[in-house]
């Protein structure tokens, strides 16, 4: 299955107080590692984020959402919009502040998703 890896980066981060993706677990950013465990399925790892700035140390393809007013609604309908004009078969997004996601994990849900379940 072709899917395109999506980041999503578009939370306020106000109760955190700061980018909760730039934070550090394990001495690695959070981002970089929910962008390895991404890159485990998919070698096409983008980020949706209203805040291109903030993220432009990752050198990762961005796109702000389409919808200003969706929350994370207009930020998967943005990862969906792309996936469908790079002819790949859907997205598999991850939030940009989940530290333990897993490219084990990450490749069962790509792998039920191409049987059906």
């Amino acid at each position: 299955m072709n899917v395109l890896g999506v980041v999503m980066a578009g939370g306020r981060n106000i109760r955190y107080g700061g980018l909760k993706a730039l934070a550090e677990v394990g001495n690695r950013r959070i981002v970089d590692r929910v962008s390895d465990a991404l890159r485990a399925v998919t070698p096409h790892v983008v980020l949706i984020t209203n805040d291109a700035p903030a993220y432009a140390s990752l050198g990762l393809p961005m796109r702000a959402d389409e919808q200003k007013s969706g929350a994370a609604l207009a930020g998967l309908l943005t990862a969906l919009h792309w996936a469908a004009q790079r002819a790949q078969d859907g997205v598999l997004t991850v939030a940009c502040d989940m530290p333990f996601v897993t490219g084990e994990l990450l490749r069962s849900i790509v792998a039920m998703a191409a049987q059906g379940g």
